[in-house]
């Protein structure tokens, strides 16, 4: 008996997720003739083509001019743009190819649809970066895998929203992280950029911290203001 386990479409587009794989390697080692496959992952590899693009275009060009959303009416005026960066912004979140990291994170290379409007909200204390309380100086590659991730975005639709996780996590509460997770899209959808952080148990020098806005509740269990992102930190801080 051969077993096929199967991944459906729009599910987890941002990470691969490792249930199938897990169920493969298990069935596996039992002797099964085992097979996994991620659609979801299959799809957006295939929109985000520029073939893919293509079919896309198609289609919003045959939509009424008064249906086009600001996003779709971003994607023509930019198409050309889109052609030409769509491959090394894929290879680059697939981890192929690290060395455009910088004209990413500099905001740059992308074509900037409506999504992006969502980050001018956000200065340092100078009036600058409007990423840099969340990234610092030296997350060049968190930074541009945060950017390249909102531009698929911008292609999703304007409803459209993404979870970016760049590292592995061990998450023990999986309820209490999939509430927090729905109550940052929460906040999301109202135009905010959310990240997600945990209470510090020590001072340590290999991380970043988020520190509140004043008078914000550190325990409450919806999202609260920041005040700025504070970089790896030396030992008399």
């Amino acid at each position: 008996m051969r077993i096929l386990a199967v991944i459906p479409p729009m599910t987890q587009l941002n990470t691969p997720y490792p249930s199938t794989a897990y169920l493969t390697g298990f069935l596996r080692a039992q002797g099964e003739d085992a097979h996994q496959v991620d659609l979801a992952l299959g799809l957006i590899c295939r929109i985000f083509t520029p073939d893919g693009l293509r079919d896309v275009r198609d289609c919003a060009l045959a939509l009424p001019e008064a249906d086009r959303s600001a996003s779709v009416n971003a994607f023509l005026d930019y198409f050309d743009d889109h052609q030409h960066v769509i491959e090394p912004v894929i290879r680059f979140l697939q981890g192929h190819d690290a060395t455009i990291a910088h004209r990413i994170a500099n905001r740059s290379l992308l074509p900037e649809g409506p999504r992006f409007a969502a980050l001018d909200v956000y200065t340092d204390d100078d009036g600058g970066d409007p990423l840099g309380w969340a990234f610092g100086v030296l997350g060049v590659q968190d930074r541009a895998k945060h950017i390249a991730a909102l531009y698929l975005n911008d292609r999703l639709g304007p409803e459209a929203l993404m979870l970016v996780a760049p590292s592995d996590h061990v998450i023990a509460d999986d309820p209490g992280f999939r509430s927090t997770v729905q109550a940052a899209a929460a906040a999301a959808r109202d135009g905010a950029l959310v990240t997600f952080g945990i209470t510090p148990t020590r001072p340590e020098t290999g991380y970043g911290y988020l520190e509140l806005a004043a008078g914000v509740d550190a325990g409450a269990a919806s999202p609260q203001s920041l005040a700025r992102f504070v970089e790896k930190p030396d030992e008399a801080r």
